[in-house]
């Protein structure tokens, strides 16, 4: 993470409620519009991340868009809004981390951003909303417990 991509980010203005109606009512993944959004998050320290580089013109992206969109509904449905299922376009705007390649996903656990990309878990399992939340389980962010429980229910089947 760019250490000055932090510094401009202003007090949270973008809550973790926001993101769970915001996911509820379109019934996606959040896509970012402003960086400063996903970066007051981010400094928050209170989520989980599961973040999506995408580009439009990506086939693979397409592809795998309802899957990872499904991953999302199913979390905001369920009020688990201590992981954060987003997509940045990485034509838009600079990813905040690497990504030479889309998709790339990458996993950051809560507590865990303090500007070291090797806290960043890449993520490189089959594109399946189960396989996403197992990853999330896998990875012991903060909401591993809650995702474990959907998965148990077969919420994400």
């Amino acid at each position: 993470m760019n250490p000055e991509q932090l510094v401009h980010a202003e007090k949270a203005a973008f809550t973790f409620e926001d993101y769970l109606n915001k996911v509820k009512t379109s019934g996606k993944a959040l896509q970012i519009d402003d960086p400063k959004d996903f970066y007051s998050i981010y400094r928050n320290k209170d989520a989980d991340i599961f973040l999506d580089v995408f580009t439009t013109w990506c086939k693979y992206c397409v592809i795998m868009e309802p899957e990872y969109n499904k991953f999302a509904r199913v979390l905001a449905e369920n009020d688990v809004g201590n992981v954060l299922v987003v997509k940045w376009d990485r034509d838009r705007f600079k990813p905040p981390v690497e990504a030479r390649t889309v998709p790339t996903i990458v996993f950051i656990a809560a507590g865990e951003q303090d500007g070291d990309d090797q806290r960043v878990y890449r993520y490189n399992r089959e594109r399946s909303a189960r396989d996403f939340a197992q990853f999330v389980v896998d990875a012991n962010g903060r909401s591993a417990s809650a995702v474990q429980k959907l998965l148990n229910e077969g919420k994400f089947d």
